[in-house]
């Protein structure tokens, strides 16, 4: 963490704690079933994605750059179509738990494609929202509770 600055460091610690309260927590039935299915998956994908990251990042990094920050919005409004679809899912998850067998196949698929996405867009330096995007997809289907846990 050499390259972050105190209050960036604090905040990391800060959602890290919030991370792992909710993580940590026992979790049963589906819940628990989706969360390692989720984690499995997402162990599995980390080692094609990661050489695409690198270079994603780098390329959309430069081309961000180049259109000053213009093509930063199109990625921000790529994530958002994303993430509407992760938190909807992750609320009637929790809101209603009769729909959880339907939902855990797409929940921990559009989970995973949205860390995808999250992943390989360039984070600018912002490495604080990267790290809540990437939490976000990694605890779906409690996505929901995480989110409000931040904004709280």
């Amino acid at each position: 963490m050499m390259f972050l600055n105190s209050d960036m460091a604090q905040t990391l610690s800060s959602q890290e704690s919030k991370y792992q309260t909710i993580i940590n927590q026992p979790h049963r039935g589906l819940t628990g079933i989706a969360l390692k299915i989720n984690k499995i998956l997402a162990t599995i994908l980390f080692f094609p994605i990661f050489p695409i990251q690198l270079i994603t990042t780098f390329v959309l990094g430069i081309l961000t750059t180049i259109t000053f920050g213009i093509f930063a919005w199109l990625t921000t409004g790529i994530w958002l179509l994303f993430l509407g679809p992760l938190l909807g899912t992750s609320w009637l998850w929790t809101r209603l738990p009769f729909l959880r067998p339907i939902l855990i196949l797409p929940g921990v698929l559009w989970a995973r494609a949205s860390g995808i996405c999250a992943t390989i867009f360039p984070s600018m330096g912002d490495w604080s929202a990267r790290k809540i995007k990437l939490d976000i997809c990694d605890i779906w289907p409690l996505s929901w509770n995480l989110l409000k846990t931040n904004i709280s």
